[in-house]
């Protein structure tokens, strides 16, 4: 009993923390299209992006890139894997959780049906505000003037963000599927090598959090 003020303190801080956000992939809630939506998020360190594959009839992935080059997979960065969009309560999601919030994460669709990448298809978090030349705006001009598409790995580790497993059908689709785009997924590359790898943070994190508050984790 001594220790509940310390610790709840401890848990009101971890919620503080967290900034976590939904992106609809394909999806705007009124129809589907080549977008993530919303396009550009602001989180903070620890907190989780969540990822919404649900439309129907459609195959994207979610992959990391650079602002220099939007439709290229950055070294070492997160790939979700090509992920067909589903309808109803079983969504696929994927959750990505960001440990470095003081630089943009850039992604994009690595589709080549319809080149998802070159038709604007692209995001980021934590996007630097207009009218700073890596704004929002300069991605999506260097995406749509891109000659071609660059196939990424699927990989769970990216660079300031990570997932600790594959796309999963867990969580309830948008009420607003809308029609098809008309990417079929029997027209798309296949998810291959999309194995889940657990990666434990939160222990560490929560740990952390304990030793500023002062808090004894027995």
């Amino acid at each position: 009993m001594r220790f509940a003020a310390p610790i709840s303190a401890l848990a009101f801080a971890v919620v503080a923390l967290a900034q976590d956000q939904t992106i609809h992939v394909g999806n705007n809630g009124t129809g589907s299209g080549l977008f993530f939506s919303p396009q550009f998020v602001n989180a903070t360190a620890n907190s989780t992006i969540t990822f919404v594959f649900d439309t129907p009839s459609t195959n994207h992935t979610v992959a990391q890139s650079s602002f220099a080059k939007p439709c290229e997979p950055l070294a070492n960065g997160f790939d979700s894997g090509y992920t067909p969009g589903a309808a109803g309560v079983a969504a696929p999601t994927w959750n990505l959780t960001v440990t470095d919030a003081s630089k943009p994460i850039w992604f994009y669709c690595a589709q080549p049906t319809k080149t998802h990448c070159i038709a604007g298809m692209v995001g980021g978090i934590n996007v630097p505000a207009p009218p700073a030349t890596n704004d929002g705006s300069a991605f999506i001009a260097l995406a749509t003037g891109a000659s071609s598409i660059v196939q990424p790995v699927p990989a769970l580790s990216g660079v300031g963000a990570f997932a600790s497993a594959a796309p999963s059908a867990t969580a309830p689709a948008s009420s607003g599927s809308g029609s098809s785009s008309g990417t079929s997924s029997g027209s798309s590359p296949s998810s291959t090598g999309n194995a889940a790898a657990a990666v434990g943070v939160s222990g560490g994190f929560v740990a952390a959090l304990a030793a500023v508050f002062g808090v004894a984790l027995l």
